[in-house]
């Protein structure tokens, strides 16, 4: 139990520190920050012991249906406060998982320091990617690559952005959205583009409910958990079983029944090759015969 413990506060961390994008960084360029920094919120009382606190981390996810395939966009936010040595260590880094069908087309950082400046790192020369070590416990080399953000002291804060896209479609999938750090906010945001894309989604362990918005060409869902300790603070509450998640899964089945209502005289696999042949294939064939 204590294994399969310690193997979930890294499995954890790992997510936390995580910001989940392609290994392909097909335009690297940097992000356009507000030039003007939001105040560092105070520290609670019982967070000022901890390594390093999560000031906010917000996940989007996008999909739309276009060009006749489905497109996915997801942006990663963190900023997170370094409270000790150890802190700097851990989090003051990027790391980047090793997934195909999205490019990256933003990677960027910045240091906010402790009175108030901040210094916008140029992705293209600053944040350069790292050998990661052989007894590095987080790390498994062979799916995640590692990228440096220098000039981060103890106290400062960094702030993360990662923009990746493509031609995918994230399907879904369970989300904790608790840390190994302590977070002042976590927020998941669920946007979709198309209203034959139908999201189906459940709280579980006592979630809050999450904020439904219809827009005018979108539908987004968001989820928000604040002021959460740390998993490797909570004794005893380490397991996915108890913490608070959501489930959510993409709903395909419009497309296929829109499919189906255009071609009302379907009534064998034969009708079906016929009538894909002539909407979708063409087929060159000599006669409906050798085609069946």
């Amino acid at each position: 139990m204590r294994q399969s413990n310690k193997n979930l506060r890294k499995l954890l961390l790992l997510a936390m520190m995580t910001l989940i994008c392609s290994s392909t960084i097909v335009a690297q360029k940097n992000y356009k920050w507000s030039k003007k920094v939001s105040p560092s919120p105070t520290i609670p009382e019982r967070f000022k012991d901890a390594d390093a606190v999560m000031i906010y981390s917000t996940e989007i996810r996008q999909t739309k249906f276009e060009d006749y395939k489905f497109f996915s966009r997801n942006v990663f936010k963190q900023r997170i406060k370094i409270q000790t040595q150890k802190g700097l260590e851990d989090y003051a880094r990027i790391i980047m998982s090793k997934k195909g069908g999205m490019d990256i087309y933003t990677l960027d950082a910045r240091t906010i320091k402790q009175d108030g400046s901040f210094v916008d790192l140029d992705t293209k020369t600053e944040i350069k990617e790292v050998e990661v070590a052989d007894d590095d416990y987080l790390i498994d080399k062979k799916k995640y690559k590692v990228f440096s953000i220098p000039g981060v002291e103890v106290g400062d804060e960094i702030e993360i952005v990662c923009i990746q896209e493509g031609y995918a479609l994230e399907r879904g999938g369970t989300y904790v959205l608790h840390k190994t750090i302590p977070s002042l906010k976590t927020k998941f945001i669920l946007e979709i583009f198309d209203k034959r894309i139908s999201p189906l989604a459940t709280n579980r362990n006592r979630m809050p409910v999450p904020i439904i918005k219809d827009n005018l060409n979108s539908k987004v869902i968001t989820w928000v958990l604040k002021d959460v300790p740390g998993l490797g603070e909570e004794n005893g509450n380490v397991s996915a079983k108890t913490l608070p998640c959501f489930v959510y899964e993409l709903n395909l089945d419009n497309f296929y029944v829109n499919t189906y209502e255009a071609a009302p005289n379907i009534k064998n696999w034969s009708d079906l090759l016929h009538f894909n042949n002539t909407n979708y294939y063409e087929v060159n064939k000599r006669s409906d015969k050798k085609f069946e």
